[in-house]
């Protein structure tokens, strides 16, 4: 549950909120706060599916923009937020686990 209300949020900026996430203090989704950023999800694909991944959305690139690839081995996203980890910074991040239509479940 999160300590925040939306009005504190919204004063804040992204990199501050990515400071409260990494505290623990915001658990919920991100869809309704900072509207006027871009806000995307995480796709994390092994490195010999990366380039077709990457291709496929380089064709859909409404339903699947690229903000950012990352090296392999490094998991900050050095365009658009270099201070950023997605390991410590997305509070609905769940490693290890596989999302279906039926929910996640683990892998």
């Amino acid at each position: 549950m999160s300590t925040y209300h939306k009005e504190q949020l919204l004063a804040m900026s992204p990199k501050q909120f990515r400071d409260v996430i990494r505290k623990g203090d915001w658990t919920d989704g991100t869809t309704q706060i900072f509207q006027n950023y871009a806000q995307a999800n995480l796709v994390v694909v092994p490195k010999d599916y990366a380039f077709d991944f990457l291709v496929f959305c380089s064709r859909n690139p409404e339903s699947c923009p690229v903000l950012d690839v990352t090296e392999v081995g490094d998991p900050c996203p050095r365009l658009t937020a270099p201070e950023a980890d997605p390991r410590t910074d997305l509070p609905k991040y769940r490693p290890g686990l596989k999302q279906s239509k039926a929910g996640v479940s683990a892998s």
